[in-house]
């Protein structure tokens, strides 16, 4: 919790330091969710440098698929935030916000393989987090 209050503080100070750069023909909500992306992903940089030993760890998966679309909104949410805050940066930019592996490359200064590697291991904890809540039932 003082992660997200230093990262809005952070996002709100940015906001107000840099206002004299809003270009007024964009939409204010996508610029501001730019600032907090961008503050996010620095303060994160340096963590997600650190999920490279995360390559040799092994993860079972198992073969069946996972019934998500059974799950609720706010089932989702919890699962995803049982993720480290590292793993739950990435998963969120890729697939919340779009972000392709090159891009996530870039911004983390990592290789297109290791950007990868982290989805996959973001994806089978939470595969294995499914399972374990016992949300295959639903």
């Amino acid at each position: 919790m003082q992660h997200a209050v230093k990262h809005m503080n952070e996002g709100f100070y940015q906001v107000y330091d840099k206002i004299e750069l809003y270009d007024y023909s964009d939409a204010f909500d996508q610029w501001l969710k730019a600032i907090f992306i961008g503050i996010f992903i620095e303060q994160s940089r340096g963590q997600i440098r650190t999920l490279a030993a995360l390559e040799n760890h092994h993860i079972s998966l198992s073969n069946s698929t996972i019934p998500a679309n059974h799950l609720k909104h706010h089932q989702l949410i919890m699962i995803i935030q049982k993720l480290s805050q590292e793993l739950r940066t990435f998963y969120n930019l890729y697939v919340i916000d779009g972000y392709t592996y090159e891009q996530l490359s870039a911004i983390f200064l990592i290789t297109h393989v290791h950007s990868k590697s982290i989805l996959s291991v973001a994806r089978a904890q939470l595969e294995q987090i499914i399972y374990k809540s016992g949300y295959t039932s639903l």
